[in-house]
Formats: C-alpha cells, structure tokens, sequence
C-alpha cells in the first residue's frame, strides 16, 4: 500500500503517539473522586433537572449529561451500586422525546 501511494505521489509520515506508562495513582478511587464535592455535584445536578423539565434546551442537556458522568464515574470508583442510577438518567435523557 505504502508502495502504490509512493507510486501516486502521495507521501506519507508515520507519526507515533508517544507511550506513556499510567501509574496506579492515576486510576485510584481516590484519583477518580480527587476533586469531587458530590453534595455540591448532587445539588446541581438537581437544579439542572428541574430546569430540563420547565424549559428543555440543548444546553441543559449537555450539561447534565457531564454532570451524569461525573457522578458515575464517583460512584464506579467507590464500588457504590448508585452510580446504576445515573447510567440509567444517562440513558433515558436519549429516549427522552422532549430533548
């Protein structure tokens, strides 16, 4: 393949990613929840909700699924079954006929 592009005049560059070793600290429970205040994650995700029910918008939408993610991704961390709960809020904004 390399030959007939070559043949055709089109160049080409291999261009590697540079591999990085993750550490273990990287992938921790403590590194996924480092920096989460999930009262105040909670709260706002509360907030938002109402706010898809009064006045659906885009915005609104994108927002809660980051905030769905966040508090999915603390929970997986903490072995905590509730983050079942959010993959589920996740899944029904997407069948959701008003968003």
């Amino acid at each position: 393949m390399m030959k007939n592009l070559k043949n055709l005049g089109i160049g080409v560059s291999k261009v590697y990613e540079k591999k990085r070793k993750i550490l273990e600290s990287e992938v921790s429970s403590e590194a996924a929840t480092k920096g989460i205040n999930i009262d105040d994650l909670l709260a706002i995700i509360g907030q938002q909700e109402g706010e898809l029910a009064s006045a659906p918008s885009k915005n609104t939408v994108d927002n809660l699924m980051e905030l769905y993610n966040k508090a999915i991704v603390y929970y997986s961390a903490l072995g905590d079954e509730r983050h079942v709960e959010f993959v589920q809020k996740l899944q029904r904004l997407f069948t959701d006929e008003k968003v």
